[in-house]
């Protein structure tokens, strides 16, 4: 009878056994509880991270993309200024060469009238000369 069944000592130690065994199951129970908690957490960490670093990579690029086109204004206002300046060069050009083509012209159309006035007045006097003699030698 003693053989077949365990004494109370026995069963005793096997229940404080089957306690701690229990125990050591619910405390890592309880230890890989914790664990995913704080895995879940550090995930949250990351995925709040990695969306802070997908905005700020957008607003990056918007960043660039604005600074992209001021640029580009800037650059097509500096050439459309060239561009008028080239303009403005070119018709100051063309107008000084008309003012002296006209200042030329304007020279030409003096000499040719002094020259004509000296050859009308030579001619009065070539008349008045020959009047004169005519006028002697009546």
């Amino acid at each position: 009878y003693e053989e077949e069944y365990d004494t109370a000592d026995q069963v005793q130690g096997k229940l404080a056994e089957q306690k701690n065994y229990r125990k050591r199951v619910e405390q890592e129970a309880q230890m890989l509880a914790n664990r995913i908690n704080l895995l879940q957490l550090e995930e949250k960490k990351a995925m709040k991270k990695i969306e802070e670093t997908r905005k700020k990579a957008q607003e990056v690029m918007k960043l660039k993309a604005r600074n992209a086109q001021i640029q580009r204004e800037k650059d097509e206002a500096r050439l459309r200024r060239e561009e008028e300046e080239r303009k403005r060069q070119m018709q100051n050009r063309e107008f000084r060469e008309k003012m002296k083509q006209n200042t030329e012209v304007s020279k030409k159309v003096t000499q040719d009238h002094t020259l004509i006035k000296a050859y009308e007045t030579k001619q009065v006097l070539k008349k008045d000369k020959e009047f004169a003699l005519s006028l002697i030698h009546i």
